[in-house]
């Protein structure tokens, strides 16, 4: 995307300034990367906290049947279109005869380019969730690929239930690294789950819940080419690349995402 100083930030008001359309009982923001993009660092530096969720087809199946999850879809926050039969959905509502990638809000690509942008601006940043070694990959991709970046902390979380333990030792964390922004990569619905519980803690800080993003960029899970991320099959290149995982999410989770939309039509 374009430097982030070529970008006006004044048209963009607050983090509640998009508009929003609902796919089946998820209230969606309407918005491109990069305004979601410099939203997210406006807010972050200036200390405006913000709960930023990148949903796509399993998270809008998943809340339809868990009122835990749904509720945390509905919390203080925004939920932007992470795959594109989410964005296609919001652009058939929208009626606005603009590409695909105009409604779409990629979480690792939303990662990167906060990352990138964050640099000049000596945006701190905490990575939450994955494995220590895992972590370890990514703090020294961040180095390599954004030398400038400033990378508070880490922290991975036990293999444990999300309990007030579990959320008092993320929390515990985040004082002593003293980060602007912390990203989430507990998978779903976990992540979302700690996010909610987290944003009230610490009102003054960004919460970003991106998935697999720190496996991509890691190098411990194979991301897509761009091309197939543009093509729409972007769940198939994973389905493949992790059958035994995903293929639920992808087969049953794609029932479920069906139904909601279906149910919750108009």
């Amino acid at each position: 995307m374009d430097n982030i100083d070529d970008l006006s930030w004044s048209y963009l008001g607050d983090i509640l300034g998009f508009s929003t359309t609902k796919i089946g009982s998820v209230s969606f923001s309407v918005a491109r990367i990069d305004e979601v993009v410099e939203s997210a660092l406006k807010n972050a530096i200036s200390g405006q906290g913000q709960n930023l969720r990148f949903s796509n087809a399993y998270c809008v199946g998943l809340a339809d049947r868990d009122e835990l999850y749904r509720r945390a879809l509905e919390a203080p926050g925004q939920n932007f279109a992470d795959g594109l039969p989410v964005a296609w959905l919001i652009r058939r509502a929208s009626g606005r005869p603009e590409p695909l990638s105009a409604f779409r809000v990629r979480g690792p690509t939303f990662f990167e380019n906060v990352i990138a942008n964050g640099c000049k601006h000596g945006l701190r940043h905490t990575f939450v969730g994955a494995t220590s070694s895992t972590l370890d990959l990514l703090v020294e991709w961040a180095r390599e690929n954004y030398p400038n970046s400033t990378i508070a902390g880490v922290y991975a979380p036990p293999f444990a239930p999300l309990d007030g333990e579990f959320i008092e030792g993320i929390c515990n964390e985040i004082e002593k690294q003293d980060p602007q922004i912390v990203w989430l990569g507990l998978g779903t619905p976990k992540q979302d789950l700690a996010a909610e519980k987290l944003a009230l803690r610490f009102p003054s800080l960004t919460f970003a819940s991106v998935g697999a993003a720190f496996d991509f960029k890691a190098g411990t899970a194979s991301e897509a080419p761009l091309w197939i991320q543009k093509s729409g099959f972007e769940w198939f290149y994973r389905l493949i690349k992790e059958p035994r995982r995903l293929w639920k999410r992808y087969t049953i989770g794609s029932f479920y995402f069906l139904r909601s939309v279906l149910r919750t039509r108009p």
